[in-house]
């Protein structure tokens, strides 16, 4: 391809990426990659008035106090988050101490209005708003994909990382697949 078409070549090296990273490790490597949605939650059929319930989960800050839970739970740019929120139908938030990026901040925000969470342990905050019986449902979904990223793993073998630093790079444009180092999907065409 001519060099002025860097930026086309660019996009078609995601678009080819994103294809693949679907055909050839989507559902296969044993991790849940979101591609539920909130129809395959198999709902019960909505009665009764619509209620909010919340539930929180709790990171276990203490006995893994290395490990990244933050940015897990958020994942590359907010997709996991967003992921788990658009299969579930709830709104999660990472609440408590640790849960701000800047420490200095949280800090001076402690103990005042609104910022009451930053007194208590790092947690997932989960709510849900429908019927009852739906709002369980979505609520039980949501908590089983939240505690299934707060398990640490080790290193080499957390394959919830490996995916998210895949999709990081698919969203930075920076993905190598060839299997050569330094050659782009488009040079392989």
């Amino acid at each position: 391809m001519p060099k002025i078409f860097l930026h086309a070549e660019r996009l078609l090296d995601q678009e080819i990426n994103k294809v693949r990273n679907e055909l050839f490790h989507g559902a296969t490597n044993g991790v849940d990659n979101g591609t539920t949605s909130i129809a395959d939650l198999s709902l019960p059929a909505p009665s009764g008035p619509r209620v909010k319930l919340v539930e929180k989960v709790y990171a276990p800050v203490k006995e893994f106090p290395k490990f990244n839970f933050v940015g897990r739970v958020i994942g590359p740019r907010g997709m996991t988050l967003r992921e788990i929120e658009s299969t579930t139908g709830c709104k999660l938030l990472v609440r408590g101490k640790g849960s701000m990026k800047d420490k200095k901040l949280e800090e001076e925000k402690r103990g005042q209005p609104n910022y009451e969470h930053l007194d208590e342990d790092l947690h997932v905050l989960i709510s849900c708003e429908d019927t009852e019986e739906r709002c369980h449902t979505r609520l039980e979904k949501a908590v089983e994909r939240v505690q299934s990223l707060l398990r640490p793993v080790e290193e080499g073998e957390d394959e919830i990382k490996k995916k998210q630093l895949k999709d990081l790079a698919l969203l930075n444009g920076t993905l190598r697949e060839s299997g050569v180092p330094g050659v782009t999907a488009g040079e392989l065409l």
